[in-house]
Parts: structure tokens; C-alpha cells; sequence
């Protein structure tokens, strides 16, 4: 389990900067879609990250926001369990991840 100091920190990191290759922010109000489970992929495949962080609940800038911004999650465990049995059942080789949960308002 992720320590919140460790995400408090890569959430930070992510608004502060503009692209860094090993930090992705995904929507996923209500479900992990495509776009979550293949940025799950590209991580596990990516010769150069040692790890990837993907913030569900985060989104992009956008026109009412400068940064990325927090959209929430509506339930934080099926989101979870959801991306747990996805990173279990759709690939080739299991693909083991390390989760935390962190309240941000």
C-alpha cells in the first residue's frame, strides 16, 4: 500500500509540472475504461519507468482549469477492485499493483 506522504507527492509533482513520462491522471469518476487499462499496459511495458503512478479521480486541464484537477471517484473500492481484476484478467501476465487511497478536497 502506497503511503499518503508518497502520493500526496506525486499528485503534487503532477500539477506542478507539465508532462512527466511516469505520472498519468485519469478521470474514472464511475469505472476503469480502455484508456486506464492501456496506460496500465504502456507502464508495464515501458523499458525506461521502473514504476508509473495513475491518479483515478485526477483530470486533465481543460478549459475551467489551469492544472490537473480533482474529479473524484464515486466508489473508490469498485474502482479499485475493478482495476485489481482488470490488471489480473486482461493481459498475457498478471500485472501486480500497488494501490493506495488518498482524500483529497
Amino acid at each position: 500500500m502506497l503511503l499518503k506522504e508518497e502520493m500526496l507527492g506525486v499528485y503534487h509533482e503532477l500539477i506542478n509540472s507539465s508532462e512527466i513520462k511516469n505520472i498519468e491522471a485519469k478521470r474514472a469518476t464511475n469505472s476503469i475504461g480502455d484508456s486506464v487499462m492501456q496506460t496500465v499496459c504502456s507502464f508495464a511495458n515501458e523499458p525506461n519507468i521502473s514504476c508509473g503512478y495513475l491518479l483515478l479521480g485526477v483530470s486533465e486541464p481543460n478549459e475551467q482549469h489551469e492544472k490537473h484537477w480533482v474529479s473524484g471517484v464515486d466508489d473508490v473500492d469498485k474502482i479499485l477492485n475493478d482495476l485489481q481484476n482488470n490488471c489480473r484478467n486482461q493481459f498475457n501476465t498478471v500485472i501486480h499493483i500497488d494501490a493506495g487511497i488518498l482524500d483529497l478536497e
